[in-house]
């Protein structure tokens, strides 16, 4: 399946599945950082309580405008709230400064166990994604690094897969993420 701009452009049939942590990392959070930046940052500034409430927010709109289409959602009896979602800021070369988000937990493919935001004059979008080998040099499910640009004058986003993160952890994530920035 293509991967999703926005939600209401999406034709489902009734043996598709997707799952809202999917719709949420890939099409409507992706729109918040890149479409109302600012606003964004107002929310992220008043608090890592804020934030999360911000985040549930969007969770359960994203579940709701799901419900209203004939799709299977691999996650909609996950329970969310804003203790859902865990959230850390940190630093790295250059002075910037990371936001990142710890996802509820994560079960089908191409869901985000991580979202990390650059915050810069101009937003990084970064997502750490559960993936499968279909590679029989290398099987297994593995994560992979991604990055979303917005291309304003198309109105469209870009993803940029940087591949496999073999040794898997928090840190080598944002290493991975430092060395891209």
């Amino acid at each position: 399946m293509k991967k999703p701009e926005n939600i209401k452009d999406i034709e489902f049939n009734k043996d598709e599945e997707i799952s809202i942590n999917y719709v949420f990392s890939h099409s409507k959070f992706p729109e918040v950082i890149f479409k109302n930046y600012r606003e964004f940052l107002k929310i992220a500034s008043k608090g890592e309580g804020l934030l999360c409430q911000f985040l549930n927010e969007i969770w359960k709109k994203v579940q709701n405008d799901l419900n209203k289409t004939n799709i299977k959602i691999t996650d909609n009896n996950l329970r969310i709230d804003e203790y859902s979602f865990q959230i850390s800021m940190i630093n790295i070369r250059k002075g910037k400064k990371v936001l990142n988000i710890t996802m509820p937990s994560i079960s089908s493919y191409g869901e985000c166990k991580y979202i990390s935001v650059i915050i810069d004059e101009v937003p990084q979008y970064y997502t750490c994604e559960l993936a499968k080998s279909f590679n029989q040099a290398k099987p297994g499910d593995y994560y992979c690094l991604g990055k979303w640009e917005y291309n304003i004058k198309k109105d469209k986003f870009n993803h940029e897969d940087f591949g496999r993160i073999d040794d898997f952890s928090f840190s080598k994530y944002i290493s991975e993420i430092d060395k891209k920035a």
